[in-house]
């Protein structure tokens, strides 16, 4: 079967070549974070390592809300207004948002910065470790700049840049690292650094691109209407890196640092299968949007199949050959990671089901169902809450993994279903298996408001 049919030769290379970038690109970038990684537990612990995972989740959170979803409306406006050559709208746009996330970003920060000991003691185990929350307050700045104008990036399609701005803060910090004097707080000064560094580029190579096209905002009116349309993307983002941290976060809460470290140790490397997956979306969400708006019953399906079925034979050998090797992958790290070696095994499970069911995410934002999906990824949050707290106390990384795992898989399957059973198209891709659901009556789309031809 041809992934994409006799007139869409210039979808498949498109599909290639973005995703090879990307793909090459976050490779490196997983390596450097091992480097990183290796540097960490073999020089400072895991006790070192457990606190930089926790100060790391806390700034991505306060990136999170210090964006208010303005990085995911970048995409679709860049996106849309590049294509309409009109560059003049798009800098006043940019401009525009900058105010609210730089208020955002202050609150947020000054927040942390206040109840730093209070934090220490829930997340770090003692109000000792007050000075990394506040370590961590000063680096949400150049978090959040760097993730939304890597995400305006994207929308140029400028693929390498976005997929370095996304994945090379761990290499860069190793860099870091190797220069840093030895000290408690080296790990995490490292990593900020990095991310200081990685933001100026970004905001530089982006006003390179705007500049010849500088328009200043037409009222505050503009900000306001910004934000209604970014503060449902900030819900929907906040789920998904909920969906992602909530067990550390968990973790973290019931037991010691040590267990954070071991299982974030084993989350890295459970995370090698889902390259090709996170690299194919780099380039698939705004091929998604394209198709579905200009011919949906043809050429879409076809893609969404044929970037499923590059997804699964990118991912099944490296995740057979992580599950075989799991016990010397973790031994890397250090001889207190062996019982890492059940954790990453666990992982790898809900990573592969997340790879061979494909671009699910992505493609119901792209195609008008992004609030079931909300309620699909929110509901899987609440399985790994429960199943982390009722399972944590007693079996550590181990029970959180699993909760991991479970809340993983469901959110998938389910998506997978909804967009078989409302699209007619099936994401799921199993070599011998899924290829007699591939066609069934064609689906109603609340989308489009008419049939959706299937693969």
């Amino acid at each position: 079967m041809s992934w994409f049919g006799p007139n869409s030769d210039h979808h498949h290379r498109e599909l290639l070549r973005g995703g090879a970038s990307a793909f090459a690109v976050k490779m490196s970038g997983v390596l450097g974070s091992y480097v990183f990684t290796m540097l960490v537990t073999r020089g400072y612990g895991a006790t070192a390592m457990g606190i930089l995972t926790m100060c790391i989740t806390v700034m991505q959170l306060g990136g999170l809300v210090g964006k208010l979803g303005l990085d995911v409306l970048l995409v679709r406006l860049v996106a849309g207004l590049n294509a309409q050559l009109d560059r003049v709208a798009l800098s006043r746009h940019y401009l525009t948002s900058l105010a609210p996330m730089f208020l955002a970003t202050a609150i947020v920060s000054g927040l942390l910065w206040w109840q730093a000991p209070l934090l220490a003691t829930l997340l770090l185990s003692g109000p000792e470790h007050a000075d990394y929350i506040r370590w961590t307050a000063i680096a949400i700045l150049p978090v959040t700049l760097q993730s939304m104008h890597a995400e305006a990036l994207r929308g140029f399609k400028r693929i390498v840049a976005f997929a370095l701005y996304k994945n090379w803060q761990m290499a860069v910090a190793a860099i870091v690292l190797l220069v840093w004097p030895k000290a408690d707080n080296a790990p995490l000064g490292s990593y900020i650094v990095a991310n200081f560094l990685l933001a100026s580029i970004a905001v530089a190579q982006w006003l390179r691109l705007i500049r010849p096209s500088w328009a200043p905002p037409r009222s505050t009116g503009e900000a306001t209407t910004l934000l209604q349309q970014s503060l449902p993307m900030m819900i929907a983002s906040s789920v998904l890196l909920m969906r992602g941290w909530v067990d550390t976060i968990v973790l973290g809460a019931m037991r010691a640092p040590d267990d954070v470290g071991l299982y974030n140790v084993a989350t890295r490397l459970a995370l090698l299968p889902t390259i090709a997956l996170m690299a194919v979306n780099s380039i698939a969400a705004p091929k998604f949007a394209e198709l579905h708006a200009s011919d949906p019953r043809d050429d879409l399906p076809r893609v969404v199949q044929g970037s499923t079925q590059l997804i699964f034979w990118a991912s099944f050998p490296v995740t057979l050959i992580v599950l075989l090797l799991a016990g010397p992958a973790v031994a890397i790290f250090g001889s207190e990671f062996h019982d890492a070696a059940l954790v990453l095994r666990i992982l790898l499970i809900g990573q592969f089901i997340n790879c061979i069911s494909g671009s699910v995410g992505w493609l119901m934002q792209m195609t008008g169902y992004e609030r079931p999906f909300q309620h699909i990824m929110l509901v899987s949050v609440l399985v790994t809450v429960v199943l982390d707290v009722a399972l944590i106390p007693t079996y550590g990384a181990v029970g959180a993994a699993i909760g991991n795992a479970v809340g993983s898989i469901c959110a998938n399957l389910w998506c997978v279903y909804y967009i078989w059973r409302t699209q007619g198209i099936l994401t799921l891709h199993v070599p011998g298996v899924t290829s007699r659901w591939m066609t069934r009556p064609s689906a109603e789309s609340p989308a489009t408001g008419g049939p959706t031809h299937i693969v």
